[in-house]
């Protein structure tokens, strides 16, 4: 195995803490010296979760792309290049996202490394129907209203109405106006409500099945 079993998740969801917690101060574009940032936080998440050899490569061939873009980028002033390293990093939240909920799902027992991965994956939904919405508004500027003036809209304010929308807080501040952004706002909203009910099930069942025993699968 590449990854170590016993506190693996702990690595993926500092990686995403970090990330986080960069936005507020710079992230309205992954780019430049905070794409290498959040490369290097992802990858050690995927590092950490990769139990097989095709995910550890394909989690490190995302991040020298990753890297390598974003060299180019900070030199090079051609805007359609900034969907090249979301694209990227969109794909990074993707597999980090699946190895983790199949690790959380599948396994059996209730403990905080558990826990922790299942936080992990629900910030990585979060994260991936930013992505998907900065696409939107890169195809069509106009999907979404209260969004800032700048070309392609600001990715700070979609992770933030990514959450918002996950949570079905709907603080109104941000609104989609064109059918596909209506469509994919409920779709992440019953995404949401769908992984909290699928999660407790699971540990429900964890717990249920007893020390020494699994659940049918």
């Amino acid at each position: 195995m590449l990854a170590h079993k016993g506190n693996n998740f702990f690595f993926l969801l500092f990686g995403l803490l970090i990330t986080l917690l960069l936005a507020p101060i710079g992230l309205n574009r992954i780019d430049g010296v905070v794409a290498v940032a959040f490369t290097g936080t992802l990858v050690v998440g995927v590092w950490s979760l990769a139990r097989t050899r095709w995910a550890y490569y394909a989690g490190l061939s995302l991040a020298v792309i990753s890297v390598a873009i974003s060299a180019i980028e900070v030199g090079t002033d051609w805007p359609r290049l900034v969907i090249v390293p979301n694209a990227v990093a969109f794909a990074f939240c993707l597999l980090s996202m699946t190895i983790a909920l199949r690790e959380v799902v599948t396994d059996t027992g209730v403990d905080a490394n558990r826990i922790a991965g299942a936080v992990s994956a629900y910030l990585l939904l979060g994260l991936n129907w930013a992505f998907v919405y900065r696409f939107l508004v890169l195809a069509d500027p106009g999907a979404f209203t209260g969004l800032e003036a700048a070309a392609g809209g600001s990715f700070l304010d979609l992770l933030y109405y990514s959450f918002v929308t996950l949570t079905t807080l709907g603080y109104g501040d941000i609104s989609p106006v064109s059918p596909v952004a209506r469509a994919l706002a409920y779709l992440e909203a019953a995404s949401g409500v769908m992984y909290v009910a699928i999660l407790v099930a699971s540990l429900v069942g964890s717990i249920s099945a007893g020390p020494g025993r699994t659940t049918e699968s």
